[in-house]
Formats: C-alpha cells, sequence, structure tokens
C-alpha cells in the first residue's frame, strides 16, 4: 500500500475511473496480484490457501484506493474479484444513455483560438477509452475525423495539407504528433531533439537552419521565418477578408437604402403633380394640349409599343380627385393639324393612368424635346427651330388633337367654295371631329 502511494495513484470518484482502473491494473500486475481479480480460486488446499492470502491483500488494496463515495458499491463483495467487477459494473454501465452522453460530449468539443492543443487532444482520448469500455469502438478514421472538426478556423491550412495525404498516411498517431507539433511552434516552445538524431543532422541541414534562422519576416519582423509563414500575418489576413466582406455588404445595403429611398422621392413628386384637366365624357382616345401637366399620360392602352407596368403612387388632377398610375412607357402619335397633314410624334415616358378621361400632352414634355409651343389666336402653334409642324385649333377652351385614324378629311384634298364643308364652317359649325 506504501508502493500504490508511492506511485500516486489517485483514489477512485465518479469522474476518473478511466485513468485509476489503468493505473490500479498496472499495479496489481507489479505486485503479483492480478490473477485474483483475473482467473477463478483454485480447487486444491494448498494453493487455495495462499490464494486466498493474496486475494485478501488484492481485496485490501484496491479498497484504500476509493474514495469514501464509493465504498458503498464494495462493502458486500468478500474478494478482489468481486471489488473489482462492483466497481466496473457500477462505472462502465453499458447503456444507451450513457454512449449518448459520451458521444455528445465528443461532438460538443471545440478547441478555441487560445486553447491547449495537448490538453484538448487528451480529453478527446480520454471520452473515446470510455466508450471503448462500453463496448463502442471508435475506428482511427472516425477519430481523426472528429478531431480535425474540432478545431478553429486557423488551423484551416494545416487541415487541408492533411486531407490531401493517402489516408493510409492519416494515422492517429501522425495526426496528433502533427497537430502538437503546429501548436507548441505557434506558442513559440522549441521542439527538443533526440539526441541520437541530432548526431545524425547532415551538413545541409545545418546551413538549411542557419539560413532560416538568418530570415527575417517584412510583416512582423521577428527571426526564422518568411512573410508567407507567419502565423500573424495570416491571421492578419484573415480578419482584413471578414473586414472587407462586412464592408461590401455594408456598401451594398447602402446602395439599395439609397435606390429605394429616390424611388420614395419620384413617387412623392408624382403624387404631388396636379393637371389642368377638364372633365368630359369623351372618346378615351382623345389627346389634349396641356400647359400643366408634367408628363405625358394616356388612358389609352392600344398607344403604347412598349409598356413596362410600374406602381407609382397617384396622381391629382384640378378636380380634386386621385388617378393611379399603373404604367409607364412609349409610342407613336398621329394626328393631322389645321392643314390637313399629318404630323407624326415619339413620345416617350408616358404615363398609363387608365382613369383619366382624356389623355394629356404635356408642353413641358415638349419643350423639353427642343419643339417650341406657341398659343395664339385660339390656335396653338408647334414649331420646330423656325418651322411650324403643326397647328391646333381650341375647342371649348381646350386643344384636342385629331387623330389620324378619326380626321374625316382626306389627305391633301381641297374643298371648292361651294362644298358642304366649307358651308358647315361659315354656318359656324362645330367641328364633326369634335361632335
Amino acid at each position: 500500500m506504501a508502493e500504490s502511494l508511492r506511485i500516486g495513484i489517485a483514489k477512485l470518484n465518479n469522474e476518473n475511473y478511466s485513468v485509476w482502473k489503468f493505473k490500479v491494473e498496472l499495479m496489481l500486475i507489479k505486485e503479483d496480484l492480478w490473477d485474483q481479480v483475473s482467473m477463478a480460486k483454485p480447487e486444491d488446499q494448498q494453493a487455495a490457501a495462499i490464494w486466498q492470502k493474496k486475494d485478501d491483500k488484492a481485496r485490501a488494496t484496491i479498497g484504500l484506493l476509493v474514495e469514501d463515495s464509493q465504498l458503498v458499491h464494495i462493502r458486500k463483495a468478500s474478494t478482489a474479484k468481486q471489488v473489482w467487477e462492483s466497481l466496473q459494473n457500477y462505472h462502465e454501465k453499458s447503456t444507451l444513455t450513457s454512449k449518448v452522453y459520451l458521444f455528445r460530449q465528443i461532438c460538443k468539443m471545440h478547441l478555441s483560438e487560445t486553447g491547449n492543443m495537448e490538453a484538448h487532444v487528451a480529453t478527446m482520448q480520454e471520452l473515446v477509452d470510455k466508450l471503448t469500455a462500453l463496448g463502442e469502438e471508435i475506428k482511427d478514421p472516425f477519430f481523426v475525423a472528429m478531431l480535425l472538426s474540432s478545431l478553429p478556423d486557423s488551423y484551416g491550412t494545416m487541415i487541408t495539407a492533411l486531407e490531401s495525404r493517402p489516408e493510409e498516411e492519416l494515422t492517429l498517431s501522425f495526426v496528433k504528433g502533427k497537430l502538437i507539433d503546429e501548436y507548441k511552434r505557434r506558442k513559440g516552445v522549441p521542439e527538443i531533439e533526440d539526441s541520437t538524431s541530432a548526431l545524425r543532422v547532415s551538413q545541409k541541414k545545418t546551413v538549411s537552419t542557419d539560413k532560416g534562422r538568418g530570415r527575417s519576416c517584412y510583416f512582423c519582423h521577428r527571426q526564422g521565418h518568411s512573410k508567407a509563414d507567419c502565423y500573424k500575418y495570416k491571421k492578419w489576413k484573415e480578419n482584413k477578408e471578414k473586414t472587407d466582406k462586412i464592408e461590401r455588404a455594408d456598401k451594398a445595403k447602402e446602395n439599395k437604402d439609397h435606390t429605394r429611398q429616390r424611388d420614395k422621392e419620384d413617387d412623392r413628386k408624382m403624387e404631388d403633380f396636379c393637371f389642368n384637366v377638364h372633365e368630359s365624357q369623351g372618346n378615351t382616345s382623345v389627346w389634349l394640349i396641356d400647359s400643366g401637366a408634367t408628363s405625358h399620360m394616356t388612358n389609352y392602352k392600344n398607344f403604347f409599343d412598349k409598356l413596362e407596368y410600374r406602381n407609382l403612387q397617384k396622381v391629382t388632377v384640378a378636380n380634386g380627385k386621385n388617378a393611379e398610375i399603373v404604367g409607364i412607357g412609349s409610342g407613336r402619335l398621329s394626328f393631322i393639324d389645321e392643314n390637313n397633314s399629318e404630323v407624326d410624334i415619339m413620345l416617350n415616358d408616358v404615363l398609363y393612368v387608365p382613369e383619366l378621361t382624356d389623355s394629356l400632352l404635356s408642353v413641358k414634355k415638349l419643350v423639353d424635346m427642343d419643339l417650341e409651343i406657341l398659343f395664339k389666336e385660339s390656335a396653338c402653334r408647334i414649331f420646330k427651330g423656325n418651322a411650324v409642324i403643326a397647328t391646333i385649333n381650341a375647342s371649348s377652351n381646350m386643344y384636342p388633337l385629331r387623330l389620324k385614324h378619326k380626321a374625316m378629311t382626306i389627305k391633301k384634298k381641297t374643298h371648292t367654295e361651294q362644298c358642304q364643308h366649307t358651308w358647315h364652317r361659315r354656318f359656324g359649325h362645330r367641328n364633326p371631329v369634335d361632335i
């Protein structure tokens, strides 16, 4: 017993059974008492007497190496084998709950950037040993996969290098050694070379080592490595990439918010437009020259050669009513002027407002097309430079266009003084187009 205390075996508790079992087994073997645990009592009386003496010694040794809380499990045992099996049955209960608990502990393990690799590997190994004791043997490839998956992101390069190796080389001992070597390198702990290996170091390797020691890192300015191998540089680069990614995401969000705000402002502007529209029950294809309209707009869907449906809020007309804009597009407007000449105008950014009673041709937009508009003597004249390209007569305080398909006159037709059309105008009757 004094020998066991000198060896330094910690007493059994509810946390250290796996280690305790291994150490006590070795001690019993050393004291020539393991047969009392692993073998049956002999039938020969003389041999049985010697066996009993050793069995009492083995039972006492095991009993004195457990804490008081564990005595309840072995108090009724009369042999060393019964003591051993009682403790084994309690601490190695092969139940599904125990296995699930250990598996979850392994899966939850994760080494922090500043964690101790050696302690991490040892803890995972202990959990695997406990599973093995419960009858669930963990193969080395699975253990290696779980170990690598528990490492922090900074070990990504090393994990990639290990994964590129043939599977037969990725033994558990090899991977453990590489991980601990990398951990020591990062912590600046020098590795102690074996004396035999030191004697076999070639002159070429010595020269290479001296060359490495003379090299200076341009990033951290420390000796012994280059910038490409610098851990601090790799960490800085990784953080910079994350920061740049966040900045790009913020910039994209800012641009998106700016675009959304601009669209809202455009919608508010469209909502504030007020047009001088005279209520009428006219045909849906009637177009009026309107100096108060800030945009061309029509209720006639067939006008559009190209129409994009878009929700642009509403427009407010002079009578106080609101009309909803459902789209915007372009089309070609053909009409007949005062001289029965055909005029063809391409209109862009025309608003589609089905609730309007008439279509509106905006003076402002015509001016933006480098056209000049002149209202004089009950007529509206449209100039392109010095040339008059169209003349529209007033009717009921409005300037309606005579659309090409509604013109009742034939292009370039002349009328005599006795023509019915001439007398129709002399008597002051309304233009048939306006009726």
